[in-house]
C-alpha cells in the first residue's frame, strides 16, 4: 500500500492507495485546480485521510466520515483526475475549519501586501494580474484560485493557483507582447485556441508567503470604453458575488463523483456548517470596510487606477 500526505495552504490530508496516486499528483500539481498543492512524506499530522482501492465495490463506491473518504471502484472505470478530485472536498473542508476559503479570483502582491481581483468569468481578471505582474512589477500570488483567510481580524492571501489558460485573441488584445512567445503560430480558431502555461514560465514572478489583503476590486475589462467607471463596492448586487465566489467551493462538496463515462458513483455529502458560514460572513465585512471599488473601462486604464490606489494604501500601512 502507498501512503503520504498531500498539503495545501496549511491544510493537510492523507492518501492511502494500493495504486501509485502520488506519481500522478507530482506530475500535475502545479496545473490541478487545488493551491499551491505540495506532496509530503509525512502523513503523521494530517487532519483527515483519503483511501482508495482498485476493486468492484461490494456496498457503496464511496463512504465519507467527518475525517475520511473511502473509495473502492475499479481503476479501469476511472481517470486519474476522478480519483485525485477527491481530496479537494477534504481539503476545502480544512480550509474552513482554519477561517479560509477558497475565493474564484485573482491575486497580486508588493512589498508584503496583496490586491484581490474580483469579477465574473471573461471580466479580465487574468489580464490584469498578468499586466500587473509584467508590466508593474508585482508578484503573482493567484490566477484563479485564491485561499483567503482571517489572522487577528486582518484578510490574509494564502496562496493559489499559479497556471494560467491563455486565450489567443486575449493575448492578442491584452498581452500583445507575449503572443510569439505563448503562440508562435496563429491559430485557425483565434477565438476559442487556448494554451495551459505556468506563470513563472511567462516571467512571472511567484508570491511563496502569506500577504495581507489591503485593497479589493471588482473589475469588468471593456476595451471598447473610453473612461474608467469606478462605484463603490458594496452593494446588494456585489454582496451576492462575494458570497458565491467564497463559498462555491465549500458547497460544492455536496457532490456527486462520477467514472470516466461521466457517471455517477456515489455521492460526498456537505461539509459546510454554519461555524464556516460566520467565518465567510466576517472575510465579506472585511472587504466591504476596505478599499472595496468597482471599475469597468479599458484595462490599461484600470491598471493605472489600481496600481496608483495601492501605492497610497501601502504608504498608510
Amino acid at each position: 500500500m502507498e501512503e503520504f500526505c498531500l498539503e495545501s495552504c496549511g491544510a493537510k490530508c492523507a492518501v492511502i492507495s494500493d495504486q501509485n496516486l502520488r506519481e500522478f499528483f507530482e506530475k500535475n500539481k502545479d496545473y490541478m485546480n487545488i493551491p499551491d498543492l505540495k506532496t509530503l512524506d509525512d502523513s503523521f499530522k494530517a487532519k483527515d485521510v483519503f483511501i482508495y482501492l482498485d476493486c468492484k465495490p461490494s456496498e457503496e463506491a464511496i463512504k465519507c466520515g467527518e475525517n475520511c473518504i473511502y473509495m473502492r471502484y475499479p481503476k479501469s472505470e476511472l481517470t486519474d483526475s476522478n480519483i485525485a478530485y477527491v481530496v479537494r472536498y477534504l481539503l476545502e473542508k480544512q480550509y474552513g475549519e482554519d477561517n479560509k476559503a477558497t475565493c474564484h479570483s485573482a491575486c497580486v502582491s508588493k512589498d508584503g501586501y496583496g490586491i484581490l481581483l474580483l469579477g465574473g468569468a471573461g471580466s479580465g481578471k487574468t489580464s490584469m494580474a498578468v499586466n500587473m505582474c509584467l508590466q508593474r512589477g508585482y508578484k503573482l500570488v493567484s490566477n484563479d484560485q485564491t485561499v483567503i483567510g482571517l489572522f487577528n481580524n486582518n484578510l490574509y492571501a494564502y496562496g493559489g493557483t499559479k497556471f494560467i489558460n491563455f486565450r489567443y485573441s486575449s493575448v492578442t488584445e491584452n498581452m500583445p507582447y507575449l503572443e510569439k512567445r505563448i503562440f508562435p503560430e496563429i491559430p485557425e480558431d483565434v477565438w476559442n485556441e487556448k494554451k495551459l502555461v505556468l506563470g513563472k514560465d511567462v516571467g512571472m514572478e511567484l508570491e511563496d508567503r502569506p500577504v495581507l489583503i489591503n485593497q479589493v476590486d471588482v473589475i469588468q475589462i471593456d476595451n471598447r470604453k473610453k473612461r474608467l467607471g469606478i462605484k463603490s463596492g458594496e452593494s446588494w448586487k456585489n454582496n451576492f458575488l462575494l458570497y458565491n465566489i467564497l463559498s462555491e467551493n465549500i458547497r460544492n462538496t455536496t457532490s456527486t463523483i462520477v467514472d470516466k463515462r461521466g457517471r455517477p458513483i456515489g455521492y460526498v455529502p456537505s461539509y459546510d456548517s454554519e461555524e464556516l458560514f460566520s467565518s465567510r460572513c466576517e472575510m465579506m465585512r472585511i472587504i466591504n470596510n476596505s478599499s472595496f471599488d468597482v471599475l469597468s473601462g479599458p484595462l490599461d486604464k484600470a491598471i493605472d487606477y489600481i496600481d496608483n490606489k495601492n501605492k497610497i494604501l501601502r504608504k498608510e500601512m
